[in-house]
């Protein structure tokens, strides 16, 4: 495939993508990688097992392909800050010449072919890079991918060049190609006559390139943005004793529920904290703002508390780079829903000091690993607003006895498994026989183009006695739906806490879970109706890094049986209820919680113990 001195084959031509510049030990990684690699593109390289087709990094052929992917689309992923400027040497760097000419091929120019079969198309028919490849490539690739910025000065000085000695004036290399490639517009030109080529070069020079969709090519050559500035953005902190929370905090998701009551709870115990508050996808709704007069650009305080997932720690380790880090104690409220940790993020647990768990559950998953401190913390179910039941608000019927699941689509319907609670409330009352019951399942992000909803969707028409709410409330307006409900039903297959069980028994609802994970901690056999379950694999993209893992599959009957239990109301009904609400109150309020923080807290302040993460092992 590539050709210096004599002809390769195409397997030793993708491997020059890292032989030809040795390979390099660096002191975060437990293997040589590519000299491109800095701390925070192998971290991601580490957490993003898709790309890397499930192998482990050491493989020098998994660099490889995680290095062509970076080169095409993963650069885009992380702007300004994954390359090093040894990294864009590297990959400048020529590893062989195009045939018959000087020009260099670089392992830029080689990325498409370890992930792209149509690139393939484009080679000689022994196999090797030669003139073809390089107009795809210079045509078709650079533009897709926007690589321009890492084209090497050889290339641009010869698409600049003249054509040939018999070319028009100002007809370069560039015009020739576009012309071959393009033969519609030859013949709109009549490029094969002198007025016409002459045509064709005004029309470039007048924004033909930009139509073309190669603008790049029209304007000066740019240094790629993809070199690391380490500007070191976020300054050490400017106050010791406080809690910088990092996480989604305006965001109507759960895990900006996880955020804003831990503030909460720093509030009720008097401990300074500040907020920095996370980018999130456009689609998510961010209409809670009850905890942004703390947001904050920096980080002033010395403890950093990730309300934020495993994977999301990393992320920000990709894009701020260690200045998040430094100087701080950090500690991850991770969430995490499934009994052991993936090995492909065991490399994120280096960058926090110790962790804080939100159930029995979760905490063991994490100490199985052993790597950091763990310590149990339950979150926090903030105490709900005055509010009154209001069935009419949202369509449902005045006169019957209604079970609730909520739940959000993007939290994987496998995981939360609506399907179950709709198999078990028609297994307990058979339509015809019972029609004084009724099961409102609330969604929130629930449509589009996903099958499982669509199942859903089909399974609820055939009972009218089930209502669907699909849409994002207000907290009032929840816990307005909470208080128009008799009853709470979750058989979910694993959660890591478990907050909407939680938040129903605060208000009294009784509740009926998969006795199963994190909700555990509180839904027991004198606090609610725990199901009985077998525990199940995970199934392919059922759940990220689920494969080679275990969660519930809640038994149908015994689940009808609660409910029909749960129905008939009675003593035993009433006693589970008061209990569930004592305990929720007692242990998961925000001066629970606030007690909790401060006396560990103070354990680090008082020992000293400085910051020992932010740096990859």
């Amino acid at each position: 495939m590539v050709t210096s001195e004599h002809q390769s084959s195409a397997p030793a031509a993708l491997a020059a993508l890292s032989s030809a510049a040795g390979p390099r030990s660096v002191p975060f990684a437990p293997c040589p990688l590519l000299p491109f690699f800095d701390e925070r593109l192998y971290l991601y390289a580490m957490i993003r097992e898709d790309v890397r087709g499930g192998g482990p990094l050491e493989s020098r052929a998994i660099q490889e392909r995680f290095a062509a992917w970076w080169i095409l689309t993963g650069k885009d992923d992380l702007p300004d800050h994954a390359l090093t400027a040894e990294g864009h040497a590297c990959l400048l760097e020529p590893v062989g010449t195009v045939p018959g000419t000087s020009l260099p091929i670089t392992r830029v120019i080689l990325a498409p072919l370890a992930h792209l079969p149509e690139a393939r198309a484009w080679l000689e028919p022994d196999g090797t890079v030669g003139l073809k490849y390089m107009a795809w490539f210079l045509l078709a690739a650079v533009p897709m991918f926007r690589l321009d910025g890492l084209l090497s000065a050889e290339h641009r000085q010869w698409l600049d060049s003249p054509a040939g000695p018999q070319a028009p004036n100002g007809f370069t290399v560039l015009a020739s190609l576009l012309l071959t490639f393009r033969p519609d517009l030859g013949q709109r030109f009549s490029a094969g006559t002198p007025a016409g080529l002459q045509s064709f070069v005004a029309w470039l020079r007048d924004g033909g390139l930009d139509q073309s969709g190669l603008g790049a090519y029209a304007r000066p050559q740019r240094q790629g943005p993809y070199v690391s500035a380490r500007r070191g953005a976020i300054p050490a902190p400017s106050r010791t004793r406080g809690v910088n929370l990092i996480g989604y905090a305006d965001a109507e998701l759960g895990i900006g529920e996880d955020l804003r009551t831990t503030a909460s709870a720093l509030e009720t115990a008097g401990i300074p904290f500040s907020v920095f508050n996370l980018e999130l996808d456009a689609g998510i709704s961010r209409g809670d703002g009850s905890v942004m007069a703390h947001a904050a650009d920096d980080l002033p305080f010395e403890v950093n508390l990730f309300c934020i997932t495993g994977y999301e720690t990393g992320r920000l380790m990709v894009q701020h780079g260690p200045a998040m880090f430094a100087g701080r104690r950090n500690i991850g409220c991770w969430p995490w829903e499934l009994p052991r940790w993936p090995a492909e993020l065991k490399v994120v647990y280096s960058l926090v000091d110790e962790l804080w768990a939100s159930s029995r559950f979760t905490a063991d998953c994490f100490r199985r690993d052993g790597i950091r401190p763990v310590r149990h913390m339950p979150l926090t179910v903030l105490p709900p607003p005055a509010i009154a039941p209001a069935r009419g608000r949202f369509g449902l019927p005045p006169d019957r006895f209604l079970f609730l699941f909520n739940f959000d689509v993007s939290s994987y319907m496998a995981r939360k498994n609506p399907f179950a609670a709709v198999q078990a409330f028609r297994r307990a009352f058979p339509i015809g026989e019972r029609d004084e019951v009724g099961l409102v399942v609330k969604a929130m992000r629930g449509g589009g183009d996903s099958p499982a909803w669509s199942r859903l969707m089909e399974a609820v028409r055939e009972d009218p006695r089930i209502f669907v709410i699909n849409e994002v409330l207000d907290r009032s307006a929840l816990f307005a739906l909470y208080a128009s409900c008799d009853a709470y039903v979750s058989l979910h297959r694993a959660e890591g806490f478990g907050r909407t069980m939680a938040e129903a028994m605060l208000l009294g609802l009784p509740v009926i879970a998969t006795g199963w994970s994190g909700n555990a901690d509180f839904v027991t056999p004198e606090t609610g109706w725990p199901v009985r379950h077998t525990l199940i694999p995970v199934g392919p993209d059922e759940y990220p890094f689920g494969l080679g893992t275990e969660w519930a599959d809640p038994d149908p009957a015994h689940a009808a049986a609660c409910m029909r239990a749960v129905a008939a109301g009675g003593p035993e009904v009433q006693a589970r209820r008061a209990a569930a609400r004592r305990l929720i109150a007692d242990t998961l309020s925000p001066a629970a919680r606030g007690r909790a923080i401060a006396a560990r807290l103070e354990e680090i302040w008082a020992g000293g113990a400085g910051p020992v993460a932010g740096q990859l092992p």
